[in-house]
């Protein structure tokens, strides 16, 4: 007989359990992640699509030290344009 005097107390409580939390909250939001250049540029959603050659770079390719003068380590006088479009190593 105790166990049903106890029952309407049990399902009060349950009910008010239940009632207090059925308020919905609103879903907390991720917060705003603020990028600098640098991070933007490394950002991978910001690359190009695979296969897209890179972009060129401008620049000035008469400049006046391909026509310089200069001597070979034979002593020949040579300017730098005999060697345009090859990798150098200036020292």
């Amino acid at each position: 007989m105790r166990r049903l005097a106890a029952l309407p107390a049990l399902l009060v409580s349950v009910l008010g359990t239940l009632g207090a939390c059925s308020k919905k909250e609103p879903a907390p939001q991720d917060p705003k992640v603020v990028q600098g250049p640098t991070a933007a540029a490394a950002d991978p959603t910001n690359l190009p699509p695979p296969g897209t050659p890179p972009t060129p770079v401008p620049g000035d390719h008469d400049l006046p030290k391909w026509n310089t003068a200069n001597k070979t380590r034979q002593g020949a006088d040579t300017s730098l344009a005999a060697y345009k479009g090859k990798a150098l190593l200036l020292v």
